[in-house]
């Protein structure tokens, strides 16, 4: 139920933003959704240490350890009075606070107006959009064409480096540098990598424009596979700390160049119902991610998962050398 409503919310949260801000931005298309994601990417780094000081106020460490992570011990009384207990409040402060900030938000975005005319903002928008050189696909004519499919399928593999560092980073942590891998010290890694991963979702938005989507995404895709290949060899916590920043700056950049790549391929007036169909194949990869790294784990070495997550992002760099420029027939 989490899942599936934590999903939902994030398609109807920040399409409509990034959309909004294409408008006023209709040249710089990957600055307007970098700023976005920005914002977006921003949200964890001030959220996530306010709802463990919520949900776990007395930062208890967890008990149960696996090779697929570390967890609490549910049955465990003082787990369950002491942070159970504590996570419906959390909840519902933290639904509290969106509601406020989005309502606000949302007031204020509005549609470019005309400077010689009262005409209504969004009308003229979508017209001045329709003149663009690029064709206006809808749903069902992006969903028939080769380009959409091999953007999924960049989509997916790119989406295995970022449910890596999401959720096994500290796991592979505890295997490369046991020594070092301190809770205090993962925890710094996580908040700093949250940094540059809002950090990559602009500036690989703006290299998107200078340069184009393909150019753009091969070099993301070559950084990406490079920093995993050599990850399992880290020899201390500040080298681990430098290849997780960068590597979260690498995942950050997806989020502003797919949008980016959207509207270059099928036109601006529809990007937010194709993104969000684009979309899809982000939230597949992320369903298969716990799957394809538990097995691995359990059969193998954390190290090898790393080159399977690197092999992951070589297949998203040949589906970009596949991918036609914008506007090609």
């Amino acid at each position: 139920t989490y899942a599936a409503l934590f999903g939902f919310g994030i398609a109807l949260a920040y399409t409509a933003p990034f959309q909004c801000l294409m408008l006023w931005l209709p040249e710089r298309k990957g600055l307007a959704t970098g700023l976005t994601m920005v914002g977006y990417g921003l949200g964890a780094f001030v959220f996530d240490p306010l709802q463990a000081a919520e949900a776990n106020p007395h930062d208890l460490e967890p008990t149960l350890f696996r090779d697929d992570g570390d967890y609490y011990d549910w049955h465990d009384p003082e787990v369950q009075q002491d942070l159970l207990a504590n996570v419906p409040g959390m909840f519902v402060k933290m639904a509290s606070a969106y509601a406020i900030i989005q309502l606000i938000g949302s007031s204020l975005m509005c549609a470019p107006l005309r400077s010689d005319a009262g005409s209504e903002a969004d009308g003229e928008a979508t017209a001045l959009l329709r003149k663009s050189s690029t064709k206006q696909h809808t749903i069902v004519e992006m969903l028939s064409t080769s380009a959409y499919w091999l953007l999924a399928i960049n989509f997916f593999c790119n989406t295995q480096a970022a449910f890596f560092g999401i959720s096994l980073s500290k796991t592979i942590a505890n295997h490369i540098i046991p020594d070092s891998a301190t809770d205090a010290t993962l925890t710094q890694f996580a908040a700093m990598s949250s940094l540059f991963n809002a950090s990559g979702r602009l500036l690989w938005g703006i290299v998107g424009d200078l340069f184009g989507f393909r150019c753009a995404m091969l070099c993301l895709c070559g950084s990406q596979a490079f920093l995993f290949l050599t990850l399992p060899h880290c020899i201390d916590a500040s080298m681990y700390g430098v290849w997780l920043c960068g590597i979260m700056f690498c995942v950050g950049g997806n989020y502003s160049l797919f949008p980016l790549a959207c509207a270059s391929y099928f036109g601006e007036v529809n990007v937010g119902s194709n993104y969000g169909f684009l979309f899809f194949a982000q939230s597949v990869s992320m369903l298969l991610g716990p799957t394809i790294s538990g097995e691995v784990l359990a059969r193998y070495s954390p190290d090898i998962l790393c080159y399977i997550v690197c092999a992951f992002t070589f297949l998203a760099a040949l589906s970009v050398c596949l991918q036609s420029l914008p506007g090609s027939s």
